[in-house]
């Protein structure tokens, strides 16, 4: 089996000038909808903002995160102490460290199992629901 590769970085490319060569298993594209695309993924490489994470969490998606900022580093940190993810450090991240995080999840029963209880976890919380209880009960009608 293939391994399939969407890259949201279309506009980065575009933004360097060059022609960079793309292996044919990669789709490198802008704009994904993540709530609809993760849930086909087996892993998702992201940055580890609230709303990446949230999104690879509710799929049930491992995941190997750089984080660029104290938050990301601090959301991703939560999902490895969930056992569920890598977070490899941006100061000293390479493009082999990547590959070897996203081969350990890939064939780690127990973050997939991991990331599956704490997805049936959140699906029980209704997001919309408690923001509006929270904002009607907070500042009223």
């Amino acid at each position: 089996m293939q391994t399939i590769v969407f890259a949201v970085a279309g506009y980065n490319l575009a933004e360097t000038g060059r022609h960079i060569e793309i292996p044919s298993n990669v789709m490198v594209t802008g704009f994904l909808p993540a709530h609809n695309v993760n849930p086909m993924a087996d892993i998702s490489v992201i940055h580890g903002g609230q709303n990446t994470v949230m999104n690879a969490c509710l799929s049930g998606t491992p995941i190997v995160g750089v984080g660029m900022h104290p938050e990301q580093q601090a959301n991703l940190d939560a999902c490895v102490r969930k056992g569920f993810a890598i977070r490899l450090s941006k100061k000293r991240v390479t493009a082999a460290a990547v590959h070897n995080a996203i081969g350990t999840l890939l064939h780690d029963a127990r973050a997939k199992e991991g990331v599956k209880k704490f997805q049936h976890e959140l699906v029980k919380w209704d997001g919309p629901a408690n923001a509006a209880k929270f904002l009607y009960d907070t500042f009223g009608n």
